[in-house]
């Protein structure tokens, strides 16, 4: 490089743009601390990703994207003490946020707790795990949410092998997951005998209305019979017996079906008529 040019720097700037949305109260406590809990989650997964983790930036970052509530928070609340101001903010904020915990009326939704209908167990049993997050089981969580599965799931066959092969939460969940992709291969491959009864009654009567309409519209207007497109009617020029005129024969004469209708309307006519002079009488 020759002296008299000027030196180039490269500046390296990284953009570092959180996606997270402010932070909405909602109208009950407890589902504020629910969505408190996720948001922060949330958020924090961000901080992860983006190795955000100094706790000055942290916590700069949870203002400008929690909104503009979090911002009047971190000004009224009192302070706490502590050196990571990131878990002092943190710390204030779940203490407004979050319900107090009573881990009595978290047992207790968790006891009432039942599978949903064709739910998969590893969907139930996350579901369990969800709720027992507050019931503070600590250490015997896997066998409590291995206990209240074997109360309410309705497979015994399940039941009765996870209770005599002593199986732990993870086995028991893995063998429900094989049972039940089984069970559905297995009816994939046999199909219901409804379905196909239905099926095959519906195929018959489509057939069949599918055959009559076929007949009607073969069968040509003016001599009753199926001559093909385009091919010439043998009505035509023929002069019909019925009511003499030409192109079509008696047997499709429509001046022959308004006789019979006509004759068919004066008869009831005439029934009603001999009806009506018998009351009168």
């Amino acid at each position: 490089m020759d002296r008299g040019e000027p030196q180039q720097i490269t500046v390296i700037t990284e953009t570092r743009n959180l996606r997270s949305q402010p932070f909405i109260q909602s109208d009950d406590q407890i589902s504020t601390g629910k969505h408190w809990e996720e948001w922060m989650e949330s958020i924090e997964r961000e901080f992860r990703y983006f190795r955000i983790t100094e706790p000055a930036d942290k916590k700069d970052a949870l203002i400008i994207y929690g909104g503009k509530d979090i911002s009047r928070l971190e000004r009224s609340l009192r302070d706490e003490e502590g050196e990571d101001e990131y878990k002092v903010l943190k710390n204030k904020l779940n203490k407004y946020y979050l319900p107090k915990k009573n881990k009595h009326h978290a047992r207790y939704l968790f006891l009432k707790m039942k599978p949903f209908r064709d739910e998969y167990t590893v969907t139930y049993v996350t579901r369990l795990r969800e709720k027992a997050h507050a019931c503070e089981f600590e250490a015997t969580c896997d066998e409590r949410i291995l206990e209240h599965c074997i109360q309410t799931i309705t497979n015994q066959d399940l039941i009765k092998r996870a209770i005599s092969k002593g199986w732990n939460l993870d086995k028991f969940v893995e063998e429900a997951g094989q049972m039940e992709d089984t069970c559905l291969q297995m009816k994939d491959m046999k199909g219901d005998p409804r379905d196909i009864g239905t099926f095959s009654a519906n195929k018959i009567q489509s057939n069949r209305s599918n055959y009559r309409a076929h007949d009607v519209e073969e069968n040509c207007g003016y001599c009753g019979f199926d001559h093909g497109e385009g091919n010439k009617c043998p009505a035509y020029g023929k002069q019909c017996r019925n009511c003499d005129k030409y192109n079509h024969f008696a047997s499709v004469c429509r001046a022959e079906k308004k006789k019979q209708q006509y004759r068919a309307g004066n008869f009831r006519r005439k029934g009603r008529s001999v009806k009506k002079t018998t009351e009168e009488n």
